[in-house]
């Protein structure tokens, strides 16, 4: 079944839970055809609960129903996906595979931003803030620093690649440091980018020290258990010891 949530009419708000019929698959089509045919741009907001399924005749009636929307990609604006991490894959390589080419932005939250995706679905909200992930200047070869202020999105990832390819070999740097200002998590969409993690998993190789400053407490758990198990030494530090943190990644002999 699914709950139509109350929006403004150019925009769709679904709540999906229990199993999702070839009924509601209809009512669904109907109504978004229609909505096409009168508005020039329409945004959408879907909301996969946990116990969210879908009949097979259901999912078939999608499959038969799905072209009568290429025609209409490019009125889209705005589609937000609020979903647990089990669905985000699925999400994130249709996204890949499919929406790329068309001109529309899509989003993907966490449950516990349920508000702020169908403000940003509704178009009350924009994503205009800066990037999360920068470089910071190093005064040492041997040293890259970079800084976390936000959550982590898609959007980042450039940067974050940019960061990984300088330890894809034995050359400097050796030694990575990570200021974080604010840490508000990462975009779940990011666990589907094979990539990043094929590459996250080759520098873990080359690099010999991982610095954390700011980290906070829950994070502090995480890094420490990391560290018992990957190769390079991980330590965190508290937002004022950066130069204690420096001076730690600088030592020439490595501690065990």
């Amino acid at each position: 079944m699914f709950t139509k949530l109350e929006t403004p009419p150019h925009v769709f708000a679904y709540q999906f839970s229990g199993t999702i019929t070839v009924e509601d698959v209809d009512a669904i089509y109907d109504e978004m055809v229609e909505a096409l045919k009168k508005y020039d741009k329409v945004s959408c907001y879907a909301e996969l609960l946990d116990e969210f399924d879908m009949e097979a005749k259901a999912a078939w009636r999608d499959l038969k129903r799905s072209p009568e929307m290429l025609g209409h990609f490019r009125k889209f604006d705005r589609i937000a996906f609020v979903a647990k991490p089990s669905w985000i894959t699925a999400i994130a390589k249709f996204e890949d595979a499919v929406l790329s080419m068309f001109d529309f932005n899509m989003e993907v939250f966490d449950p516990e931003e349920r508000e702020r995706a169908l403000a940003w679905a509704k178009g009350e909200v924009d994503e205009t803030e800066g990037p999360s992930v920068r470089m910071l200047q190093s005064e040492d070869p041997g040293i890259a620093i970079y800084e976390i202020d936000g959550k982590i999105r898609k959007r980042d990832m450039a940067v974050g690649k940019e960061i990984l390819q300088k330890f894809l070999d034995d050359r400097e740097p050796r030694k990575l440091m990570a200021v974080i200002k604010d840490f508000a998590g990462f975009e779940l969409a990011l666990l589907a980018d094979r990539e990043l993690f094929r590459m996250k998993l080759e520098a873990a190789k080359h690099l010999d020290r991982y610095a954390f400053v700011g980290a906070p407490k829950w994070l502090e758990g995480y890094i420490s258990t990391m560290d018992t198990l990957t190769k390079p030494e991980m330590r965190t530090f508290d937002a004022d010891e950066r130069d204690e943190a420096l001076a730690w990644l600088r030592e020439d002999e490595l501690v065990a």
